[in-house]
């Protein structure tokens, strides 16, 4: 299988690496050639350990000419139930690989809180922090292992905006949540709507392990049971996965 890139749709273009760490460089790129376009971008991060290496690159790439200073983060989602300051929350991943490392202050961060008293109510103050801010101009995202982005999981229906869900036992046993001392069942995640409505979107499969679901995204139909293949009708998304992840899609596997 040739890696390279290629426009599987004139709004969706494909790119397959040969392994993570050009996958990462390639994936930051994406990001500070829109920084560059707006340099108040602003940026929706993913946590887990797929985006870990792009991040780490991204900083390297816009330290010396401090290309950060002016954007804006918004986190994903969250797990729900936990002090935000546990070592297993999206926030502590966000804070050391995303904040801090970009020097991005809490000023220009909209996150959700982990134990909010209400959470419908926490569910529209992000939406209307990410209005305020002018919207979401790109999204970064990963695909899970049962084909979910954020913490929409597959389902008979998907919901549109901010929301507290269920998580999937796929879910339930993240990488991030390993070792966690009270199980984490439940989620607070940006919805469809939220995710869709970012002006460009760059997600990113890395590993064996995501071979089945990029396999089914790959197949084009669109279902509530892959809610990552809701990004077909996006307009403009980047997809970038490593050899490992497309070993089903092209090639000799």
């Amino acid at each position: 299988m040739d890696t390279g890139e290629f426009a599987e749709d004139e709004t969706f273009t494909v790119r397959i690496t040969s392994d993570a760490e050009e996958a990462s460089h390639h994936a930051a790129t994406v990001i500070v050639n829109q920084i560059r376009r707006k340099p108040d971008s602003v940026i929706c991060t993913a946590s887990g350990e797929t985006p870990v290496g792009t991040y780490a690159r991204l900083a390297e790439l816009t330290a010396g000419e401090h290309l950060a200073d002016r954007i804006s983060i918004v986190k994903l989602d969250e797990w729900l139930d936990i002090p935000l300051d546990d070592p297993h929350t999206c926030e502590r991943f966000q804070r050391e690989h995303v904040l801090g490392p970009l020097g991005v202050p809490a000023a220009r961060y909209i996150g959700f809180d982990s134990q909010p008293s209400e959470e419908w109510a926490e569910c529209r103050r992000i939406e209307r922090e990410i209005e305020r801010a002018g919207g979401i101009d790109l999204a970064v995202l990963g695909i899970g292992v049962n084909g979910h982005i954020g913490l929409n999981e597959p389902a008979e229906y998907l919901h549109l905006g901010c929301h507290a869900t269920e998580l999937a036992q796929t879910t339930i046993d993240h990488t991030m949540l390993e070792g966690i001392v009270h199980p984490v069942t439940r989620g607070i995640t940006m919805g469809m709507r939220d995710i869709l409505g970012a002006r460009l979107i760059l997600l990113l499969a890395l590993g064996d392990h995501k071979a089945e679901p990029v396999q089914q995204l790959m197949s084009r139909r669109v279902s509530s049971r892959l809610p990552a293949s809701f990004l077909w009708l996006h307009p403009n998304v980047s997809f970038i996965c490593d050899r490992a992840a497309a070993r089903n899609i092209a090639g000799d596997g």
